[in-house]
């Protein structure tokens, strides 16, 4: 049923007789023309300095700029030294390289527009101009051939930049760009790449910028700023004098190594200034940095804009788009200052080194990047920084001083950063185990988590288990079969089925994200099998190497590769073609002979590692008291190397010569 005033609207209507719906009622389908007002894109446009541009003859006119004059001079506070040079650097690189009003509609593509198509385009909007102005039959016609010949310049431009983009992949310069046209088109795939509106604690969805931008700095201000309970025991502890010992000047040296280690095209901190640019002063740039990197050294005082810092918040890809809590938010837990500065007095740390770190912790601010624009300022007065590239190397100084007393023997106890393993031959003994981290960790300010504690028992004795459970703080932890650490999956029972099937799972997953560029039919077959080296066998054969391995678990890996191959290569396997020859098309070894490299590569590892290292304790475990069970023995992991050695003609000896033994175990790619 319609009003006749909507009856204008309603293009076509059809009745599906065949759907099922109630009695003496059928389907009706209605098409239905509806006015849509485009609407102006808006967006919180940034101005951005063009430094993409600095590369050949800009790249040396910047440098010239940057020379002429003395900025270089060092005297006076750093603040008052990093702010004059910054100044500098970015005016030059205005005037040099550009500024970039910010980006327009994600949805469209200018990268193939020519004048041409602009010639075009503004042809047909002058006819439609004339036809708006009198609906005659002569504007008809010169607006819809004007139409017409638009989208002929279109698909010609498309066509010819398309093609000159497919040839640029043929040649060795344009290799790389397999990798950026594969993130674009993937890309283009998400339904959402941002969203705008936000929930509020109360679940309502905000709609205006301010209230948007609100909710996000309350979020994390909340997030980041939330004192630990407890009073953190007695941290007066009286220290010797072996903490202010002398500490020498940093040297030109170890700043161009780290230069060096740095990658270019990273995000701009709010100084806006990018590692690129150093790398262009050379040595200069250098000297001038360890002449300030001395400097605040000696006044233990850093520049105030290093202080600063911008959080992006990232979607986790699972749970509600709306809710604050699925975007990543920190990379380590909140530990409370007081406590990492006891920890770094109890580790010998030089006092000056101690005295300058506090200082980086001082006056600290931070603001979130929305796509309403930037929220306002607010300080983070617990914690490591977010992103610092020292953040890692502190929480690890702290897990292991609050944690020394208890950590036993790998594999008894494994810490990875703030993932913690616990073993035990009893559950006991794991309950007296897990309350004693709880005591150490919690009486310092940091917290067990409750929700993502699990555990798993090993019964490979097939006896009757212990009935009582496992309790964290009055909470019983629920059990698994399970058990994923590290990204691999540990079954109760020893098996790898379930990891074999999840580094299937997790190659497809990296296949069709990139499937835009794997199922492209101009793509050439050698750059496919490049890009599946690079991007999808590496996520298939994280692990592999201490697998104890079947053929069964083998043939799956090979039978999932060479399905991939064969999609590659627009094949299937009616058209009868050997699996060698699509392999020799994409120039890809077989996988399982890569999983063998991989585990001999491990192997040998191993082997050249002391008797004290980790990864030998854990090869060298002995369960005393076991005796082998009726019928076949249990695969092993070292009968797999010894079926592998074999294979290949090698023996143990060899694996004290690395190089050697690298190049035994190698399994070329076909060409």
């Amino acid at each position: 049923m319609t009003r006749k005033v909507d009856r204008a609207v309603c293009k076509d209507c059809k009745v599906l007789p065949g759907e099922c719906l109630v009695s003496q009622h059928k389907l009706m389908v209605v098409d239905v023309g509806v006015k849509w007002r485009k609407q102006k894109y808006r967006s919180n446009k940034c101005i951005k300095t063009r430094w993409w541009n600095l590369n050949g003859g800009k790249m040396a006119l910047f440098k010239d700029k940057m020379l002429q004059g003395d900025p270089w001079r060092v005297e006076g506070e750093p603040n008052m030294i990093w702010d004059e040079m910054a100044s500098r650097i970015r005016n030059t690189a205005r005037e040099v390289l550009g500024e970039s009003r910010g980006l327009g509609p994600p949805t469209k593509e200018t990268w193939w527009w020519n004048e041409e198509v602009q010639q075009a385009i503004k042809a047909k909007k002058e006819c439609y101009k004339r036809l708006h102005k009198c609906r005659n039959e002569d504007n008809y016609k010169c607006f819809r051939q004007a139409r017409k010949d638009a989208k002929k310049a279109v698909r010609e431009a498309r066509g010819k930049a398309c093609e000159g983009l497919y040839q640029k992949l043929e040649t060795k310069d344009g290799e790389k760009d397999i990798y950026r046209i594969a993130k674009q088109r993937e890309r283009r795939t998400k339904d959402l790449i941002r969203i705008k509106c936000i929930k509020d604690e109360a679940d309502r969805v905000l709609v205006k910028e301010d209230e948007i931008n609100e909710r996000w700095q309350t979020y994390f201000d909340t997030l980041f700023n939330e004192e630990s309970r407890g009073d953190f025991g007695d941290l007066d502890v009286t220290f010797d004098d072996t903490n202010r010992r002398f500490v020498r000047r940093i040297k030109a040296q170890e700043v161009k190594e780290a230069m060096h280690k740095m990658k270019n095209g990273k995000a701009l901190g709010p100084d806006d200034i990018p590692i690129e640019v150093w790398r262009c002063l050379g040595d200069i740039g250098v000297t001038w940095l360890t002449n300030l990197f001395n400097k605040i050294l000696v006044t233990k005082k850093m520049p105030d804009e290093w202080r600063k810092s911008t959080l992006i918040p990232i979607y986790k890809n699972k749970g509600d788009i709306q809710s604050c809590s699925n975007y990543r938010e920190k990379a380590y837990d909140k530990v409370p200052r007081q406590v990492l500065w006891w920890v770094l007095e109890k580790k010998k740390v030089p006092t000056k080194y101690v005295e300058v770190i506090k200082d980086m912790y001082e006056g600290v601010l931070t603001r979130v990047r929305t796509v309403d624009g930037m929220t306002g300022e607010f300080p983070i007065t617990i914690g490591v920084h977010q992103g610092s590239s020292l953040s890692p190397y502190l929480f690890a100084l702290v897990m292991d001083e609050l944690t020394y007393n208890i950590q036993d023997r790998a594999p008894w106890c494994m810490l990875f950063a703030d993932d913690i393993v616990l073993v035990d031959e009893t559950r006991e003994g794991l309950n007296s185990k897990l309350e004693m981290w709880r005591n150490a960790l919690e009486s310092k300010g940091l917290r067990l988590s409750r929700t993502k504690t699990e555990y798993m028992e090993c019964n490979f004795s097939k006896t009757r288990g212990d009935p009582n459970d496992i309790i964290l703080d009055g909470q019983t932890i629920p059990t698994k079969d399970v058990f994923k650490y590290l990204g691999s999956f540990i079954q109760k029972d020893g098996a790898i089925e379930h990891d074999v099937n999840h580094r299937i799972k997790a190659g497809w997953v990296k296949w069709r994200s990139a499937s835009g560029v794997l199922c492209d039919p101009k793509i050439p077959n050698r750059l496919k099998g490049k890009f599946y080296k690079s991007a999808v066998r590496p996520a298939m054969l994280y692990g592999t190497e201490c697998w104890a391995v079947k053929k069964q678990h083998s043939h799956k890996m090979g039978v999932a590769e060479m399905r991939m191959l064969r999609w590659m290569t627009g094949h299937t396997r009616n058209n009868r073609i050997r699996n060698e020859e699509i392999r020799r098309k994409v120039e890809v070894a077989p996988i399982v002979e890569k999983m063998r490299e991989n585990r001999l590569r491990w192997f040998g590892h191993i082997q050249r590692r002391p008797m004290d290292a980790v990864v030998k304790q854990g090869d060298m475990v002995q369960v005393p008291g076991v005796r082998r069970g009726k019928g076949r023995p249990k695969l092993t992991w070292g009968t797999v190397i010894e079926k592998d050695m074999a294979v290949l003609g090698i023996n143990e000896n060899l694996v004290l010569d690395r190089c050697e033994w690298r190049k035994r175990i190698h399994i070329a790619d076909p060409n």
